[in-house]
């Protein structure tokens, strides 16, 4: 479950550089981009946006969720969906972090697909055994 911040908890990434790591699973291959982006400054009173429903923060011209920032969680949030029987075949995480908690954000994010292979695994394993022959 998101939840939301208020702009005095945040005023520590205003104005500043994080850097978004976007790992993803498709097609039995693990990808991963890291890019430098920049977290808006909402006590600027010249910035004419605000950040969008469900969202308090702006990072790189778009309004996001600080529960993507790890620093604030120390962990990451999982919402971007599962491999499951019937849905995604793909799974895609993203989370902003400092430039030094970049190789934990990674990690996290391997784990987390790792779990979500061995709990498909799983889920296949179940479904198999409800099977009849006729």
């Amino acid at each position: 479950m998101k939840t939301y911040k208020t702009k005095e908890e945040l005023k520590n990434y205003f104005g500043r550089t994080l850097f978004e790591v976007k790992t993803s699973f498709k097609n039995g291959k693990i990808s991963q981009k890291v890019k430098e982006v920049y977290v808006e400054d909402l006590f600027d009173f010249n910035l004419r946006k605000k950040p969008a429903e469900n969202c308090d923060m702006i990072i790189d011209n778009y309004s996001t969720n600080s529960d993507y920032i790890y620093g604030l969680k120390k962990g990451i949030f999982m919402d971007l969906g599962k491999f499951s029987l019937h849905r995604y075949n793909e799974i895609n995480l993203s989370t902003f972090c400092e430039k030094n908690e970049i190789e934990k954000v990674i990690d996290l994010h391997i784990n987390s697909i790792k779990k979500s292979i061995e709990d498909l695994k799983e889920d296949l394993r179940k479904e198999i055994e409800t099977l009849t022959f006729s």
